[in-house]
């Protein structure tokens, strides 16, 4: 998988567990948060203007574990499965 699909990825599977918590939930800003953080990885990557430099990249790899991180707990806590890539 390349780091594209990766974020690409790990955005729509954030997007599907904020769509699972509600507004009050304590861990609906923080998803939030991360699918805001996930896109914009995303378009960093996807952008014809930008460079994938090798930093660029390694920033990107690191925002998408630490997020898949976040989401694998997350999961655990509303009771729903944890994605494998997560695991």
């Amino acid at each position: 998988m390349t780091i594209v699909e990766d974020a690409l990825e790990a955005w729509r599977e954030a997007e599907r567990l904020l769509d699972r918590l509600t507004p009050l939930d304590r861990d609906h800003e923080t998803v939030a948060l991360a699918v805001a953080s996930l896109r914009q990885t995303y378009q960093d990557l996807t952008d014809g203007m930008s460079e994938r430099t090798p930093s660029v990249i390694a920033a990107s790899r690191e925002s998408i574990e630490r997020t898949r991180g976040l989401l694998a707990r997350v999961h655990a806590k509303v009771g729903g499965s944890t994605p494998p890539e997560a695991a």
